[in-house]
């Protein structure tokens, strides 16, 4: 229920973007990055959700809450990043949205060498 609620929101507020751009096209942009807000705002409690049911499974198979830690971060990092890059592209500001996604990808990539170092580590003491 509460994806159709959000995907209302979605369609209004573009719909509303479209319409108010055409004659203020800065009061677009701000109309599309508060639809985009509050879409992320609504999704809160499925978020909530997911990250409940991956506790659980942490917990279930004894998966170190280190690398949940950091798969969550990721995941969270991935989508603030993707809808900051959207949200400057829609400004038309394509150079500074190519810049964040460089950053966000140096970002993801920090965030997985520690874990990608302990898998392989847990990895080799498995096989030894």
């Amino acid at each position: 229920m509460i994806m159709i609620k959000i995907l209302a929101i979605a369609v209004i507020g573009a719909i509303l973007s479209l319409t108010v751009r055409t004659h203020r096209p800065e009061l677009g942009l701000l109309c599309a990055v508060a639809t985009g807000a509050l879409v992320l705002v609504l999704a809160v409690p499925v978020l909530k959700e997911a990250l409940a049911a991956m506790e659980a499974l942490a917990a279930r198979y004894s998966i170190n809450d280190g690398m949940i830690t950091v798969a969550i971060k990721v995941t969270g990092l991935a989508y603030l990043g993707e809808f900051t890059i959207q949200t400057c592209k829609d400004a038309g500001e394509n150079a500074i949205a190519a810049k964040i996604e460089a950053a966000v990808k140096i970002c993801l990539l920090s965030l997985c060498v520690p874990l990608a170092i302990k898998l392989l580590t847990e990895l080799g003491q498995v096989l030894i």
